[in-house]
């Protein structure tokens, strides 16, 4: 982890429109950007509401007033992101585009990126997932194989909205090699695009002990929602091909609805479900491989954090979030590929000095993706961002 510098002299003014739970993308936003001061930066986080704790020493400022802290988030999710934008509006107003990076994190289009570009602020926006062109190209396929409704939530609307919403943008942060190629495909140059990462948290792990599970017998553990985009109808075709006789698979997580009578009416032998649980770290610990097929991902937490567990991992190219590299700390199968799928887990059962190795090589390749060391990363290139900016001023002036 980086130096901590003393005196603030760059402000980080972050955009976040979504409801704080201590989960998913708002939980890696404010993970990531409680380490921006090690590069000396300021950071004032600007969100619609927190219905729990933040960490101490980060300036926030919430949207909405405090009693509509626990009001249904679809009653307040639009007027409260209007408020949002008139307050960020408002703060940049009084801020110093050569000293301020403002940080964007996705869940709305919004009019305080026009007005950022309008002041001359450096603007940065992070990925999540693949952009909306390619997630939609790719689900709508998947759904229609299987026979669906594509009950995903991404539009031809939402997908003209971001597309047009990103060429906005000075610099792109990007989780993933997928999320590159999907941010090409509608025309983001690649000097704009920053490769990054997200990361995992040891300390939400470090009491948790192993799972019970049958001795002897090998666990092969998927963590998520259960349905289409991860691809759990080819995970369970694929183990019922495998036929590993000494092993289980077991899958944690909410089913989609629309997928929910398939899934039931298509378990094999040997699967086991339960509904998603926030005390995950047991299950990462107990399982042997860690298996997560997805069809459409930005950067997938849960591989970071079954890795750092100590699971090998068993992925596709969505889920490889910078970190995996085939056969040399997990394994990676094209996606909707059974056949492949269902060989690699052949692979894994019969070859355990192989799982051995894996196991190692990813618990070791986690380390360099705990948040303080992916917040040091990025608050980095952030700096040299405005700094860069300064120069390019300094030298348009001396011209």
């Amino acid at each position: 982890m980086a130096e901590l510098l003393s005196v603030p002299d760059k402000l980080a003014l972050v955009y976040q429109p979504n409801s704080y739970v201590r989960r998913g993308p708002p939980e890696t936003c404010i993970q990531v950007v409680t380490q921006y001061r090690t590069a000396g930066f300021a950071t004032e986080l600007m969100l619609v509401r927190a219905r729990t704790s933040l960490p101490a020493g980060l300036a926030v400022s919430e949207a909405l007033p405090r009693f509509l802290s626990r009001a249904p988030w679809k009653v307040v999710r639009a007027v409260g992101i209007k408020r949002l934008d008139r307050q960020f509006i408002r703060r940049l107003r009084q801020l110093d585009p050569a000293n301020t990076i403002v940080d964007v994190w996705p869940g709305w289009p919004s009019p305080i990126i026009a007005e950022a570009r309008r002041l001359g602020f450096t603007i940065v926006r992070t990925m999540i997932n693949s952009a909306c062109a390619l997630s939609k190209a790719i689900l709508d396929e998947a759904y229609r194989h299987h026979g669906l409704p594509p009950t995903h939530d991404v539009t031809e609307r939402l997908v003209r909205a971001e597309t047009e919403e990103l060429q906005q943008y000075d610099y792109i942060f990007s989780p993933s090699a997928e999320v590159d190629r999907s941010l090409a495909m509608i025309g983001i140059p690649e000097a704009r695009v920053i490769h990054s990462s997200f990361g995992w948290n040891p300390a939400r792990f470090a009491d948790s002990k192993p799972a019970a599970k049958p001795e002897g017998r090998l666990r092969f553990l998927f963590v998520g929602s259960v349905g289409v985009r991860k691809g759990v109808p080819e995970l369970l075709e694929a183990w019922r091909r495998a036929a590993l006789p000494d092993a289980e698979l077991l899958i944690i997580g909410n089913v989609e609805s629309s997928y929910d009578e398939l899934f039931r009416a298509n378990l094999p032998d040997g699967v086991e479900h339960m509904p998603f649980s926030m005390n995950i770290g047991g299950f990462y610990k107990s399982a042997d491989v860690f298996v997560f097929p997805s069809l459409e991902e930005g950067a997938p937490q849960v591989v970071y954090e079954a890795a750092g567990c100590g699971a090998a991992i068993l992925t596709t190219p969505m889920g490889q979030a910078r970190m995996i590299e085939a056969e040399v700390n997990g394994l990676v199968v094209p996606p909707a590929d059974v056949d492949a799928l269902a060989e690699a887990m052949r692979r894994l059962a019969n070859d355990r000095p192989l799982l051995a190795r894996l196991k190692r090589a990813a618990a070791e390749s986690a380390k360099d993706f705990e948040y303080p060391v992916v917040g040091d990363r990025r608050a980095a290139v952030m700096r040299a961002l405005l700094e860069r900016r300064t120069a390019d001023e300094r030298l348009a002036v001396g011209a």
